[in-house]
């Protein structure tokens, strides 16, 4: 299947957190087939994580989550309400009649190994800086209360993550690592930060012809194209 936009960013926003992805999982569920947009494994710790990825609305909408109390009771319900696949995917992975026992071998983590899932849902939405603890705390605790019934001793944790985070933590990523990578990440979606990088931070701008260099120049004009693009 085609990977969508959001679940490559996501997966590479995993990836720099080292985790091992798999994108468009596919996963059985009793109305058919379904998928997890964004699968990690971490073997040292133990650990799945289930990345849910929702772009919807128009091309300016952001979604706005909030930790005013009036929403705190059932939280996913009432912020994610249709949005909400995660919950669902869990049970369906620790499905009792094994039908999805398949994926435990191919992420090579027995089942009965695991220790903590982690879901992320990312999407075109806003959680206040000073709030985002308490809407994370909330997302967890309904999480770990709707996987009741699933194998015990799992420590749960859930984030909602912007889409906008996603993409300035990778940009914030590539510029920490790219002198130590060399010429390419290996991947399409740093190697595209890294681009922009290269021309807002060129080591040197010889050219047979050109002269003395240029960086100063080349940097310059970068970031005032990007600045006018952001502000328009």
């Amino acid at each position: 299947m085609e990977v969508m936009a959001v679940e490559a960013l996501l997966e590479a926003w995993l990836i720099q957190r080292n985790y091992i992805t798999f994108t468009r999982f596919p996963l059985w569920r009793t109305n058919g087939y379904s998928d997890i947009d964004v699968l990690g494994v971490k073997h040292t710790e133990a650990t799945i994580h289930l990345g849910e990825c929702k772009v919807r609305g128009g091309a300016g909408q952001v979604f706005v989550a909030t930790a005013d109390p009036g929403y705190r009771h059932d939280f996913i319900k009432h912020w994610l309400g249709s949005w909400d696949s995660c919950t669902p995917n869990l049970h369906h992975l620790f499905d009792p009649s094994g039908k999805n026992d398949w994926i435990f071998d191919r992420i090579h983590l027995p089942k009965s190994d695991i220790k903590r899932i982690e879901v992320t849902f990312c999407g075109n939405v806003w959680v206040e800086p000073d709030e985002h603890d308490t809407v994370n705390q909330w997302f967890s605790e309904d999480l770990e209360r709707l996987c009741v019934g699933l194998p015990p001793g799992i420590e749960y944790s859930a984030q909602i993550v912007p889409t906008s985070d996603v993409v300035l933590d990778l940009l914030a990523y590539v510029r920490d690592v790219r002198p130590v990578w060399g010429k390419r990440l290996g991947d399409p979606v740093l190697d595209t930060f890294r681009e922009l990088w290269r021309f807002l931070d060129p080591t040197t701008t010889s050219w047979v012809g050109a002269g003395r260099s240029r960086k100063e120049e080349v940097a310059e004009r970068t970031r005032e194209r990007l600045m006018e693009i952001i502000k328009a």
